[in-house]
């Protein structure tokens, strides 16, 4: 688990993703009751568990959501993760909090917490945001927080990318 003093993250595994797809909460150590998945999060859950099952184990660290942890109430308020390892040796993230909890900075310190993790491993050197709207304000802000730097843009959206450094600094 990755821990932080706003935010706990807690990986998923093949097995729990599943059972988190199912909405059986029952057996983790966190209480899930505000997390409400919408069509469009149930749709990416069933995605990754595609993926994941045709990947090797020891990759699935990083291709499996992290469900994000409030510390205070011991609470599953979203999900953050990586879409997987592109060829270029950078990682794609993508994350999401209960309604209820947006704006109250959690995105922010839960990716916070994941690209320390990720310099941590000391193997990426580069983290990205695609298809991020630009009406989508607090997503720019959570970003742009985080040393993240918009690279490219169309007319609805922008590609936000942060190049790490060894020793667990980013740019």
């Amino acid at each position: 688990m990755v821990c932080g003093h706003k935010v706990e993250l807690y990986p998923l595994s093949l097995e729990e993703l599943i059972q988190f797809s199912n909405r059986s909460y029952e057996s983790f150590p966190f209480d899930m009751t505000d997390f409400k998945p919408d069509q469009a999060m149930a749709l990416a859950i069933e995605k990754k568990i595609e993926k994941m099952q045709l990947q090797p184990v020891e990759l699935s660290q990083y291709m499996t959501y992290h469900v994000i942890i409030e510390n205070q109430l011991n609470k599953g308020i979203g999900l953050i993760g990586f879409k997987g390892i592109e060829r270029d040796q950078s990682m794609e993230v993508g994350y999401g909090v209960c309604e209820k909890y947006e704006g109250q900075g959690y995105a922010s310190a839960a990716l916070n917490r994941i690209v320390q993790w990720v310099q941590d491993q000391g193997m990426y050197h580069t983290i990205t945001a695609k298809r991020v709207l630009k009406s989508n304000i607090g997503s720019q802000k959570v970003l742009e927080k985080n040393g993240f730097s918009i690279i490219d843009q169309t007319d609805i959206d922008y590609t936000y990318a942060l190049n790490l450094k060894c020793g667990g600094n980013h740019e």
